[in-house]
Protein backbone atom coordinates (compact mmCIF):
# COMPACT_ATOMS: atom_id res chain seq x y z
CA UNK A 1 0.00 0.00 0.00
CA UNK A 2 1.34 3.73 -0.39
CA UNK A 3 -0.71 4.92 2.78
CA UNK A 4 -2.13 3.64 5.56
CA UNK A 5 -5.78 4.48 6.02
CA UNK A 6 -7.30 5.79 9.36
CA UNK A 7 -9.77 3.55 11.33
CA UNK A 8 -13.21 5.08 11.70
CA UNK A 9 -15.05 6.12 14.78
CA UNK A 10 -16.32 2.96 16.44
CA UNK A 11 -13.25 1.22 15.36
CA UNK A 12 -9.53 0.49 16.56
CA UNK A 13 -5.82 -0.69 15.43
CA UNK A 14 -2.79 -1.55 17.04
CA UNK A 15 0.68 -1.29 15.25
CA UNK A 16 1.13 -3.09 11.48
CA UNK A 17 -2.43 -3.81 11.43
CA UNK A 18 -4.35 -5.10 8.33
CA UNK A 19 -7.81 -3.99 9.35
CA UNK A 20 -9.32 -2.06 11.88
CA UNK A 21 -11.11 -3.83 14.79
CA UNK A 22 -14.74 -3.49 16.16
CA UNK A 23 -15.29 -1.62 19.66
CA UNK A 24 -17.33 -4.43 21.67
CA UNK A 25 -20.66 -3.41 22.50
CA UNK A 26 -19.78 -1.16 26.20
CA UNK A 27 -16.94 0.29 24.56
CA UNK A 28 -15.88 3.00 22.31
CA UNK A 29 -13.44 4.71 20.30
CA UNK A 30 -13.12 8.08 17.93
CA UNK A 31 -11.84 8.29 14.42
CA UNK A 32 -8.19 6.72 14.28
CA UNK A 33 -7.91 5.10 17.69
CA UNK A 34 -5.14 2.53 18.62
CA UNK A 35 -7.98 0.93 21.47
CA UNK A 36 -11.24 1.24 22.22
CA UNK A 37 -12.49 2.90 25.99
CA UNK A 38 -14.85 1.66 28.22
CA UNK A 39 -18.40 3.82 28.86
CA UNK A 40 -18.32 4.81 32.30
CA UNK A 41 -21.09 3.72 34.73
CA UNK A 42 -24.39 5.39 34.15
CA UNK A 43 -24.05 5.23 30.45
CA UNK A 44 -23.68 2.08 27.82
CA UNK A 45 -22.96 1.61 24.15
CA UNK A 46 -23.93 -0.72 21.66
CA UNK A 47 -20.74 -2.42 19.54
CA UNK A 48 -18.92 -0.18 16.77
CA UNK A 49 -20.20 3.26 18.84
CA UNK A 50 -18.50 6.52 18.42
CA UNK A 51 -19.78 7.82 22.16
CA UNK A 52 -21.55 6.27 25.14
CA UNK A 53 -25.11 7.09 25.76
CA UNK A 54 -26.58 8.34 28.67
CA UNK A 55 -29.25 5.65 30.58
CA UNK A 56 -32.00 7.66 31.25
CA UNK A 57 -33.74 8.28 35.07
CA UNK A 58 -34.93 5.13 36.40
CA UNK A 59 -32.32 3.21 35.06
CA UNK A 60 -28.72 2.42 35.79
CA UNK A 61 -25.60 1.09 34.80
CA UNK A 62 -21.99 -0.18 35.89
CA UNK A 63 -19.16 0.71 33.58
CA UNK A 64 -18.62 -0.76 30.32
CA UNK A 65 -22.45 -2.08 29.98
CA UNK A 66 -23.80 -2.96 26.45
CA UNK A 67 -27.28 -1.80 28.22
CA UNK A 68 -29.12 -0.24 31.44
CA UNK A 69 -31.05 -1.89 33.89
CA UNK A 70 -34.06 -0.73 35.29
CA UNK A 71 -34.52 -0.39 38.73
CA UNK A 72 -37.16 -2.06 40.14
CA UNK A 73 -40.00 -1.17 42.31
CA UNK A 74 -39.22 0.48 45.59
CA UNK A 75 -35.83 2.28 44.13
CA UNK A 76 -35.37 5.13 42.10
CA UNK A 77 -32.38 6.69 40.27
CA UNK A 78 -31.87 9.68 38.16
CA UNK A 79 -30.08 9.75 34.55
CA UNK A 80 -26.58 8.90 34.19
CA UNK A 81 -26.57 6.56 37.60
CA UNK A 82 -24.71 3.70 38.38
CA UNK A 83 -27.24 2.08 40.78
CA UNK A 84 -30.88 2.55 42.18
CA UNK A 85 -31.35 4.18 45.50
CA UNK A 86 -34.00 2.72 47.78
CA UNK A 87 -36.85 4.96 48.73
CA UNK A 88 -36.94 5.46 52.22
CA UNK A 89 -40.12 4.69 54.88
CA UNK A 90 -43.07 6.75 53.87
CA UNK A 91 -42.73 7.06 50.33
CA UNK A 92 -43.09 4.62 47.20
CA UNK A 93 -41.96 3.80 43.82
CA UNK A 94 -42.98 1.75 41.05
CA UNK A 95 -40.00 -0.27 38.51
CA UNK A 96 -38.53 2.57 36.18
CA UNK A 97 -38.87 5.20 38.56
CA UNK A 98 -37.24 8.89 38.89
CA UNK A 99 -38.73 9.53 41.91
CA UNK A 100 -39.93 8.30 44.86
CA UNK A 101 -43.35 9.54 45.88
CA UNK A 102 -45.09 10.12 49.49
CA UNK A 103 -47.34 8.05 51.17
CA UNK A 104 -50.36 10.25 51.74
CA UNK A 105 -52.43 11.07 54.95
CA UNK A 106 -53.62 8.01 56.20
CA UNK A 107 -51.13 5.71 54.34
CA UNK A 108 -47.61 4.37 55.62
CA UNK A 109 -45.05 2.47 54.02
CA UNK A 110 -41.77 0.67 55.09
CA UNK A 111 -38.17 1.83 52.99
CA UNK A 112 -37.89 0.02 49.35
CA UNK A 113 -41.90 0.36 49.05
CA UNK A 114 -43.94 -0.27 45.97
CA UNK A 115 -46.95 1.04 47.53
CA UNK A 116 -48.55 2.73 50.83
CA UNK A 117 -50.79 0.71 52.67
CA UNK A 118 -53.63 2.03 55.12
CA UNK A 119 -53.36 2.94 58.47
CA UNK A 120 -55.60 0.66 60.49
CA UNK A 121 -58.71 1.65 62.30
CA UNK A 122 -57.85 3.34 65.67
CA UNK A 123 -54.15 4.57 63.87
CA UNK A 124 -53.48 7.42 61.81
CA UNK A 125 -50.34 9.45 59.90
CA UNK A 126 -49.74 12.85 58.42
CA UNK A 127 -48.32 13.36 55.07
CA UNK A 128 -44.51 12.96 55.04
CA UNK A 129 -43.81 16.17 53.41
CA UNK A 130 -45.67 17.84 56.32
CA UNK A 131 -43.37 20.49 57.84
CA UNK A 132 -42.03 18.62 61.06
CA UNK A 133 -41.37 21.96 62.79
CA UNK A 134 -45.48 22.21 62.43
CA UNK A 135 -46.14 19.29 64.28
CA UNK A 136 -46.81 20.25 67.61
CA UNK A 137 -49.33 22.83 66.70
CA UNK A 138 -51.39 20.33 64.30
CA UNK A 139 -51.01 17.39 67.41
CA UNK A 140 -52.07 20.65 69.95
CA UNK A 141 -54.73 21.48 67.20
CA UNK A 142 -56.50 18.04 66.60
CA UNK A 143 -56.03 17.13 70.42
CA UNK A 144 -57.93 20.33 70.92
CA UNK A 145 -60.55 19.52 67.97
CA UNK A 146 -61.41 16.05 70.10
CA UNK A 147 -61.99 18.23 73.47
Amino acid sequence: ASSCTDCTAGHFSGAAASTCGDCAAGKFSGASASSCTDCTAGHFSGATASTCSDCGAGHFSGAAASTCGDCTAGKFSLAQSSSCTDCTAGHFSGAVASTCGDCSAGTFSGAVASSCGNCAAGTWSLLVTFPVLLLPLVVTALLASSL
